[in-house]
């Protein structure tokens, strides 16, 4: 499991475990932001995006599949 939290405060749980794919996991906050936790087992960030024209520029930059 991966603990994490938006930039409001509001708790982010993604269920990761060591040994599963690495990537990126999407969470839309209750306060409208888009919160893209990377899966690795250390050194992982959540980087806060405020909309789907941040995260378009976030998966561009960092060569990822188009989430859905």
């Amino acid at each position: 499991m991966i603990f994490t939290e938006c930039g409001c405060g509001e708790p982010i749980t993604v269920g990761w475990e060591s040994g599963d794919g690495a990537g990126f996991y999407r969470t839309n906050c209750k306060c409208g932001k888009i919160a893209m936790t990377e899966c690795t087992s250390f050194g992982g960030e959540t980087h806060i995006l405020d909309d789907e024209e941040e995260l378009e520029k976030f998966v561009s930059d960092k060569k990822l599949n188009i989430p859905s």
